[in-house]
Formats: structure tokens, C-alpha cells, sequence
């Protein structure tokens, strides 16, 4: 267990309190927001090896306390019950904390999730389980309320109160310290071993009696029924297994691979979040290829863009084969070179040159799927992302992009 500890003690110095800032902003009730982060990071420290993105999933719980909200062993029963909104609306004197409260909960969700905790909106859509469309919709909409007050005009004032607002909020709470959540991470650990081997028992028992209640059968049955495909990995890998044969299945493996894909992108590219708002894509062969849920073969594609004064567009598509990948140099019109590294990975890309120009790059990582990226200024819109070839090298290198299981 020790080996977790220093690491999630920084994760919790670094986040917890902006993460406490999160739940007063969104639920407004700053009293509740104290429990509820701790029981959130007792849940992140249990899965705290299997996690890449840490915070993300903290953020997860703080948004749906039904999920984060469990009793932590040796503690009082406690109970995230949010009250009606209307019912304890701050007092007029409580400034924006009052405004916030006169927003519909999806909206006060997007809006400190945009303007206080900082997540890009794709991150946002991943996180909420919406479109990022709808994202921007609600983001639009609440910002056009709150900024129609002359003080809070224009989005640095915005975020300035909401982050004045978040310690005052907390202070409800007395400024609690944090808990010793490795021991609560660690009890919660306990907790669910039992709980697992008590299971287990019962399990054993009940298949023995199944088994014995089945051996005149074995032999009679058939196998038959749809295929049904392992877990999909990914932000996938939140999804169950499905039957990939239903084109509902279908689409909610790719819109859950273009999200991931989309995470991985603004990772590298927009550390930052304050340039990418969103994805596309079209229905043609480059961004979703025919064959490739039929075992022929094909790919997965998809845009990265900024929805509005941005000039600057990344293309991400992943190809099963050669013969399903784009061409290199097709999309920016540019001669491709082979570059082998010292470290042994080859790639193929465009001569040096600027984002307005544009760059591509082209990797095999395991000799046979094929990833391409592209990024171009495809408008004259004033903000241009500043993109070099070293970065598109070390985005194409990241072992997160991937096909998702087909």
C-alpha cells in the first residue's frame, strides 16, 4: 500500500480544495461539500493503480455523489442528500453564489466545470456523458445569463468571482483539514475484501447447487445467440459489453473511442484547455471505414477543432492496414519523408514546416494499424494553435491511440 501513499498525498495537497471549490460552486451547499470530496478520495486512493487520470475520476464522483457517496468503514453513517436548489437559495447578499443558484443545474455544472475547475469542454462532455455540443449549448447559456449583469461582463470577471466565491463557500465548513484519506482509502480497501469474499462464498454455494441441479442437462444445449464483444476499453471502458452486431452498440463504442481520442489529442496539444471545444467527423471512408466492424478491415477518423475564431484543425484517424490509411502528404499536399529515430520507431512525415503550411505524421507502432495525424490551419480565424512537428511525433507516439476491440 505504502507505495501509493506519496503520490496521492501531492494529488490531494495539489486538488483537494479546488475539488471542494467544485461541489460548493455546483451544488451550493457548502456544509455537504467537505463529506462528500473525502469520501471521493478515499474511492480515488482504492483504484488509485488502474487510474490514468485521477482527477477526472475525482471529478466523476464530486458530479455524481449516488456513485462517490459511500459510508467510509468506521465512520458515522453518511449521507449526500442535495436539497432542492430553490429551497435553501442563498441570500440575495451572497453575490454570485445566489446567481449561480438561479441557473438550471446543468448549466451551473458546465459553467464551473468550464470557468472554475477548468476542464476542457471535451473533457466536460466525457465527464457529464454528453455531446460536446450540448456542452457548449449550456456553457453558451449560462455564460450570456451571468454576463448580462454588468459586473460579471466578460469571462475573466466571470471566473475571477467564481473563484472568490469557492473559499468563502468552503468556509461554511471551517476550513476543515484534510482527513488521513490513505487510512480511509486503506479501511475502504478492507471494507470491500470482505465484502468480496463474503460474496465470493455465497457464489461458490450457489453454483455448486446450480451444477448439480444442471448435470442431467449438459449435452441438450445448443450453442447459439449473438457474439457479444469484451469490454471496450477506453473511456469505453466505463461502457458494458455490448453486442457489436447492433449498430447501437456500434455507435456508442465510437462515440466513447472519439471522446478518449479527443482526450489524448488536448492532452498533448492543449495542455491548457483554452483552444479546443470540440470534434467531428463525416460519413465517408477516412473517418469510419465500411469493413471494419465486418472483420474486412478499415478505420476510425475524427476532427479536433475550435468552434468559433479558431484556425487551426487536428485530423486523428487510425487504420487497421496500409491499404485503409490515408496517404501521407494527401490532405496538406506535401512530400513525406521516412524519419527513423535512435530509439528505433520510424515515422513518416512532412518535411519541416508550420501548422500553416501544414503537418503530418504517420506511425505503424506495432507494424500493422496505422495511425495518421494532420494539423492545419483549414481558416484566416485570428487564433492560430502553435503546433511544431516534435509535437505531432510525440502525440502519434502515445500508446493510448489505439482502435477500440472489434
Amino acid at each position: 500500500m505504502g507505495s501509493r501513499d506519496e503520490p496521492f498525498a501531492a494529488f490531494v495537497s495539489a486538488y483537494r480544495a479546488r475539488l471542494l471549490g467544485t461541489a460548493a460552486l455546483i451544488y451550493l451547499e457548502p456544509e455537504r461539500a467537505g463529506p462528500l470530496v473525502d469520501a471521493v478520495l478515499a474511492q480515488v486512493y482504492a483504484a488509485w493503480p488502474r487510474l490514468d487520470d485521477p482527477y477526472a475520476y475525482a471529478v466523476r464522483g464530486v458530479l455524481s455523489p449516488a456513485w462517490a457517496g459511500v459510508q467510509l468503514p468506521g465512520e458515522a453513517a453518511t449521507r449526500f442528500e442535495l436539497v432542492d436548489v430553490d429551497a435553501a437559495r442563498p441570500r440575495p447578499e451572497d453575490g454570485i453564489l445566489s446567481e449561480l443558484a438561479a441557473l438550471s443545474e446543468d448549466e451551473r455544472r458546465v459553467l464551473v466545470l468550464a470557468s472554475y475547475t477548468h476542464l476542457p469542454l471535451v473533457e466536460i462532455a466525457a465527464v457529464l456523458g454528453r455531446d460536446v455540443s450540448d456542452v457548449v449549448a449550456q456553457l453558451r447559456a449560462a455564460t450570456h445569463r451571468l454576463q448580462s449583469m454588468p459586473r460579471l461582463h466578460g469571462r475573466r470577471r466571470l471566473t475571477a468571482e467564481l473563484a472568490a466565491a469557492a473559499p468563502v463557500a468552503n468556509s461554511a465548513m471551517g476550513r476543515p483539514s484534510a482527513p488521513d484519506a490513505p487510512r480511509a482509502g486503506r479501511s475502504l480497501l478492507r471494507h470491500r475484501r470482505l465484502r468480496t469474499l463474503a460474496v465470493a462464498a455465497a457464489l461458490v454455494v450457489l453454483v455448486g447447487f446450480a451444477v448439480r441441479q444442471a448435470v442431467p442437462l449438459l449435452g441438450s444445449v445448443a450453442s447459439s445467440g449473438p457474439q457479444v464483444s469484451p469490454r471496450v476499453s477506453g473511456s469505453p471502458s466505463e461502457m458494458p459489453p455490448c453486442d457489436t452486431s447492433d449498430p447501437r452498440c456500434r455507435a456508442n463504442i465510437v462515440s466513447g473511442w472519439r471522446t478518449e481520442m479527443a482526450r489524448v489529442i488536448s492532452s498533448h496539444l492543449d495542455p491548457d484547455g483554452d483552444y479546443f471545444t470540440g470534434y467531428s467527423y463525416s460519413y465517408t471512408e477516412g473517418y469510419q471505414g465500411s469493413g471494419f466492424w465486418d472483420g474486412g478491415g478499415g478505420a476510425l477518423g475524427l476532427d479536433l477543432y475550435r468552434m468559433t475564431g479558431g484556425a487551426t484543425e487536428v485530423y486523428l484517424q487510425i487504420a487497421t492496414s496500409r491499404s485503409y490509411a490515408i496517404r501521407c502528404g494527401e490532405m496538406t499536399k506535401r512530400p513525406c519523408q521516412s524519419v527513423r529515430f535512435m530509439d528505433g520507431n520510424r515515422f513518416t512525415l512532412t518535411d519541416p514546416s508550420t501548422v500553416v503550411q501544414g503537418l503530418e505524421a504517420q506511425h505503424r507502432p506495432e507494424g500493422t494499424f496505422v495511425i495518421t495525424i494532420v494539423a492545419r490551419n483549414t481558416s484566416r480565424a485570428s487564433r492560430e494553435l502553435p503546433v511544431t512537428r516534435a509535437d505531432l511525433v510525440e502525440l502519434i507516439a502515445d500508446p493510448r491511440l489505439r482502435l477500440p476491440p472489434h
